[in-house]
């Protein structure tokens, strides 16, 4: 152990210390996902990733990846980071897989498991109303109930990368497609595309699944979908009309609109 000259008792260099951790947040993530019953949830919709009975389940393996990505990992090789952290291991809901475990159990995720993870994530929303006070569940359940459409990119990188292509920025990204329940801050649907994938076509889709996790949470309002100008689609407006929701939908300026926006009387 060294210490820098004139910074005698303030810093020290050496060895790290073992029993400390840069992310000592864990410990909310992990009460959290106690409290909800996230692995079980998880584990329940997903189902067996493995003939034998060892390691890690298919919902654990799921939180761990979502836990290192809050801290920050983006690559598999993260995963390997956060194992070094013992105490922030130590403290986390589930233990984080090696990098090539985690790439093998990744390789398990067909069509079927995809589907399981937002089954379970309808669970988890309707868990998480459950344990909401009296008075905020019975607001969320009979007021007005938005599903938020929007989706974003994620850079990537290599080239041999599956279901990853070039959008009009010039960057090689997928593009998570989301819908939210925006008065709740939960997620009820998404699905992942390619960079260059148009979200409209799958936007019926995330609607209709959304208002299913909705009704199965106990609400009984009208649900209104709500997107930007990039959700500008007729398919889209009655998608949200077959599936008993209103929607507010952002409009190209342009002569046509204009023209059909004017001849609706003001009172309608």
């Amino acid at each position: 152990m060294n210490r820098i000259r004139g910074l005698a008792g303030q810093v020290r260099v050496g060895a790290p210390d073992a029993s400390l951790t840069p992310a000592c947040g864990v410990v909310a993530v992990a009460e959290l996902v106690g409290r909800l019953g996230v692995v079980d949830a998880l584990d329940d919709a997903v189902g067996s990733i493995k003939q034998r009975d060892r390691g890690l389940t298919g919902g654990q393996f799921l939180v761990s990846l979502a836990q290192a990505q809050m801290l920050g990992a983006d690559f598999w090789t993260g995963l390997d980071r956060r194992r070094d952290d013992l105490a922030g291991e130590a403290l986390s809901a589930v233990l984080t897989p090696a990098s090539t475990t985690a790439a093998t159990l990744a390789a398990r995720f067909g069509p079927a498991q995809m589907a399981g993870i937002e089954e379970g994530n309808g669970e988890i929303c309707c868990r998480a109303m459950r344990l909401l006070p009296t008075r905020r569940r019975a607001v969320l359940r009979t007021g007005t109930a938005t599903i938020d459409l929007d989706g974003t990119d994620v850079e990537c990188y290599g080239s041999k990368k599956d279901g990853i292509a070039y959008t009009y920025k010039g960057q090689r990204a997928g593009r998570p497609h989301v819908a939210t329940w925006a008065e709740a801050g939960l997620v009820t649907a998404a699905d992942l595309l390619a960079g260059d994938e148009d979200p409209r076509p799958g936007a019926a889709g995330l609607i209709e699944r959304s208002v299913a996790t909705l009704r199965a949470a106990g609400v009984t309002a009208r649900p209104r979908v709500r997107g930007d100008v990039g959700y500008f689609a007729k398919d889209i407006a009655w998608a949200a009309l077959d599936n008993g929701c209103d929607f507010s939908l952002g409009v190209t300026r342009n002569p046509a609109a204009w023209r059909a926006a004017a001849v609706i009387a003001d009172d309608a």
